[in-house]
């Protein structure tokens, strides 16, 4: 690319940014397609690009990488360019992903605007373990303390917090709730507009339509029907023998209630409940509710 074209790329980059960092399975898919809706809004082409949880997102040249995600930029008409990647509140695993973002804002003298949508922790533990249980059947069967922990951090909200506001500072970063994007959708989709800089006018469709809903199944029933050896060999098979064969097999072993055990549920609400004091004490984020009924 010559100097010409490159400074034409960059000058039509955007200059403000919204990252949707999570939590996880609280509503992030919903929002970021909600927002996406929103004409001052360039949404990118990939939904969970999770280009800060990489090393190499320090070095400049990745730069180019994470702007192209945005090709649709038009200044004329949008005024920030939104992301979501629940990644970027996996702070046990990849810690340094807020300085990567700040140190990204920074060099390209941008903005960023960081949204954390939560849910009940202990609703948030139990679809995190129907996503496993559906997606990565062999790790919850076998791995289950690993996936049970990781869980719970995902849900200590006021830590994986902390590195955000400290990078961004508390007034850049807006803390919603799963229950006010299901019950005040409208109300919710206003103030983050407000938040964003963009129309709070606008009048968002399809509000209340669940988006990436994780279909609970029995975990030893989807090892017979997800690993990739099974996988393989149905590949080969009809498509309505691959259909019984999948029915028949998740039929037959029906699915708790509930995957998350009661002693798991007692630990983790003892490991929780000092995260959600601190949400409402440090981050001014009402969570008695959610208190009473863990």
């Amino acid at each position: 690319m010559s100097a010409e074209l490159h400074q034409q790329a960059v000058s039509a980059s955007p200059t403000r940014f919204a990252l949707l960092i999570g939590a996880m399975k609280a509503g992030t898919s919903s929002l970021f397609a909600l927002l996406a809706q929103h004409p001052e809004v360039a949404a990118s082409h990939t939904k969970e690009p999770h280009f800060f949880t990489r090393e190499d997102a320090s070095d400049p040249r990745s730069d180019e990488r994470y702007l192209r995600l945005w090709q649709q930029w038009d200044p004329s008409r949008h005024r920030i360019a939104l992301e979501g990647s629940v990644g970027y509140s996996n702070l046990f695993r990849r810690p340094d992903t807020a300085r990567r973002a700040l140190a990204f804002m920074q060099r390209h003298g941008a903005e960023a605007f960081v949204i954390y949508l939560m849910r009940h922790p202990i609703e948030r533990i139990e679809s995190h373990l129907r996503h496993m249980a559906h997606g990565r059947p062999r790790r919850i069967v076998f791995e289950r303390r690993r996936v049970l922990e990781s869980a719970i951090l995902c849900s200590s909200y006021a830590t994986q917090l902390e590195p955000w506001v400290a990078a961004f500072g508390r007034e850049r970063v807006l803390l919603l709730s799963f229950d006010a994007l299901r019950d005040a959708g409208d109300a919710l989709l206003a103030r983050t507009c407000s938040f964003l800089g963009v129309d709070p006018e606008f009048r968002f469709s399809d509000i209340a339509e669940p988006r990436n809903k994780s279909r609970l199944v029995h975990p030893v029933a989807r090892l017979f029907t997800h690993t990739r050896q099974i996988r393989w060999a149905l590949s080969h098979l009809p498509e309505r023998w691959r259909h019984r064969y999948v029915t028949t097999v998740e039929g037959a072993l029906a699915p708790p209630a509930t995957l998350l055990r009661p002693d798991e549920r007692r630990e983790a609400a003892r490991r929780l409940r000092p995260e959600l004091v601190r949400l409402e004490a440090e981050y001014g984020f009402e969570t008695r509710t959610w208190l009473e009924t863990m």
